[in-house]
């Protein structure tokens, strides 16, 4: 049996601040209905899917693009997403995605964006896009084909 003194001690040594639990910084805005997509997944199922790229344009053009990419730099995301079809056509040079389109990758520089992203996305009623965290540097690191200079889409003036 324990001795009360020494239990009591140890109980006066033990921490008193409450436990916190962990938040992983690159899921925090994961909701429960979007999915992670890896790189392994991702280069097989390319040819299915649409990649938005959440770099600026800068980005894109130095460093390259992913197949199947267009940039949406995440400074516009939230306007661009409350655009109507036709006018996020215009200014992005693709369809703009629906609510249920599943074949829609998000995509960013390291996964920072990425997560931004989530929140504007979920308010929007968006829950079956994948979102691909390891992002730009996962996919050259894997050796994943890239188009350099990216060429993102401009709009007309």
């Amino acid at each position: 049996s324990v001795n009360p003194k020494h239990q009591l001690l140890s109980i006066d040594l033990q921490p008193t601040l409450p436990s916190l639990p962990v938040v992983s910084t690159t899921r925090r805005y994961l909701p429960h209905t979007m999915t992670e997509i890896k790189y392994e997944e991702l280069s097989l199922k390319l040819p299915e899917v649409t990649i938005v790229d959440m770099r600026k344009r800068e980005e894109v053009e130095e460093q390259g693009m992913l197949p199947k990419s267009y940039c949406v730099p995440i400074q516009e995301f939230e306007e661009a997403m409350d655009l109507g079809s036709d006018a996020f056509s215009a200014k992005y040079g693709f369809p703009k995605p629906r609510t249920d389109d599943s074949n829609i990758v998000i995509s960013c520089r390291s996964g920072r964006r990425v997560g931004l992203a989530m929140p504007i996305l979920d308010a929007r009623g968006y829950k079956q896009h994948r979102l691909y965290h390891g992002s730009f540097l996962d996919w050259v690191e894997k050796g994943g084909s890239i188009t350099k200079p990216g060429v993102p889409f401009k709009p007309q003036q």
